[in-house]
């Protein structure tokens, strides 16, 4: 439309079959789903861009949530799958904004229907087993704010790139849902997030860097997740006028990248 205005529609079609033979039983499922999309775009300079898009988007269970068999993570803990597990069914919007090509601002909003990413907890109170079963458990609705710079010349031979963002979910189960949580229970939190990386350019066509990772306290389906932080450094060396690369990579330098989990009942922790 125009110099400055542009929009793309769409929508795309697609058909699933499923079939899954488990020992002694089977299990078929079959759907057709139509997704559409629009983007609307504003350009009032080469310098600046505002777009809004919508996008209604698939997530199908992998195979390890069918399997309806149990497998032990430990002595007291099980994960199990199910096998007519339904795929959750998300709409999303977002709102961004991109300056001089580097920097971006951007905002958006997600709600999931029947959600199954993570498992449904099932806590034995009397033999201490817990059970994390696959469930098409509830609807996860997510918003968030941030903003990022991507390859900012700081000197001629440093570069930065970071993302930063505040985020808020709000999970709730569906009504009925096989769990130890108890009825009306919902998972609502804040969280901030954060991500840099630098590179330096050295002499001899070497390049080195460092790379962080922090995260608060989060909440994923009913679980709150503790703040997870990690850095990496990295040495490359380019040969053949660019035709080879050495890399050397050292991951989680501080061996913090660690995952805990924990489930928090009206005041209870399960």
């Amino acid at each position: 439309f125009g110099t400055k205005f542009n929009a793309q529609i769409g929508v795309r079609g697609e058909v699933t079959a499923t079939q899954g033979l488990w020992q002694d039983s089977t299990s078929k499922d079959g759907y057709f789903n139509l997704f559409p999309n629009a983007t609307l775009s504003w350009i009032p300079s080469q310098k600046f861009i505002l777009s809004a898009n919508y996008a209604y988007r698939i997530s199908r269970p992998k195979y390890w949530q069918l399997n309806p068999f149990k497998s032990y993570l430990n002595a007291t803990t099980s994960i199990q799958g199910k096998a007519d597990l339904k795929p959750s069914l998300s709409h999303n919007v977002s709102l961004s904004a991109v300056i001089a090509s580097r920097i971006s601002v951007f905002t958006g909003y997600s709600r999931i229907k029947d959600y199954s990413d993570i498992q449904v907890p099932v806590l034995d109170n009397e033999t201490g087993m817990m059970l994390m079963k696959y469930e098409n458990s509830g609807i996860q609705q997510f918003a968030y704010l941030g903003a990022s710079v991507s390859e900012l010349p700081i000197t001629k031979w440093w570069t930065l790139t970071a993302n930063a963002s505040y985020n808020f979910l709000y999970f709730k189960p569906y009504e009925g849902m096989s769990s130890t949580v108890s009825e009306g229970f919902t998972n609502i939190g804040h969280s901030f997030n954060m991500y840099a990386s630098t590179t330096f350019y050295l002499p001899k066509n070497y390049k080195t860097g460092l790379s962080a990772f922090f995260v608060t306290p989060q909440l994923v389906g009913y679980y709150k997740v503790d703040m997870m932080w990690k850095m990496d450094w990295f040495l490359s060396k380019s040969l053949i006028e660019g035709k080879l690369n050495l890399n050397l990579y050292l991951n989680d330098i501080f061996n913090s990248f660690n995952t805990n989990l924990e489930i928090i009942d009206n005041g209870r922790k399960l």
